[in-house]
């Protein structure tokens, strides 16, 4: 992070870091990680951890004729599930039939016999699938050593307040981890509206 970056409590922000090999000066080169995990400290002292890891999504869901559907998915793509029930057809049948068309988007349900319970006619729309959020997200090419935070407003609220503030990088290639650590590098203020 060449310039000191400024967070204002309550407000969404993205901070972009540069990593760079402390003996070179070159940019440290990401290729091969597995798992990023960014820290800063919290008003409580406590360390709030963004990472790599997606955290936060949710399965669209729908219940018909007292059958609970749900995406496989934890995302909005399960938002475009819409099952056809015909009043003949099992719920076994129509799920096997949409997950065969739609192998990237699937679907299950908590029927007790799918075999043989048959809905009534009508169609199953799925909704309230929500995205998962990616905490870190690594830049390409990943030998320019950059990476993305995000800060939601949440995030921001909970930050500890003050200027020169660190935050560090631990950074995973299989076994072997490293920490960048960006000293001075964070003013939190709080919002002046």
């Amino acid at each position: 992070m060449a310039d000191k970056a400024t967070i204002i409590r309550g407000e969404d922000r993205v901070l972009t870091l540069r990593v760079v090999d402390q003996k070179t000066g070159e940019p440290y080169d990401l290729t091969g990680w597995t798992k990023l995990q960014a820290e800063l400290k919290k008003g409580n002292n406590q360390t709030l951890t963004k990472s790599t890891v997606p955290q936060g999504g949710v399965a669209a869901q729908v219940t018909y004729d007292g059958v609970i559907y749900t995406a496989q998915v934890a995302s909005d793509e399960g938002n475009s599930i819409s099952l056809v029930f015909n009043g003949v057809q099992t719920v076994e049948t129509v799920i096997s039939n949409w997950n065969t068309a739609n192998p990237d988007n699937l679907v299950t349900s908590n029927s007790t016999d799918p075999s043989t319970e048959v809905p009534a006619a009508g169609t199953a729309s799925l909704s309230g699938g929500v995205d998962p959020h990616y905490g870190v997200v690594v830049l390409v090419p990943e030998v320019l050593g950059k990476v993305q935070v995000v800060l939601l407003d949440t995030d921001t609220s909970a930050i500890k307040l003050g200027k020169n503030q660190s935050t560090r990088l631990i950074i995973d290639k299989g076994t072997e981890r490293r920490i960048a650590l960006f000293r001075n590098a964070i003013d939190v203020i709080n919002s002046n509206l």
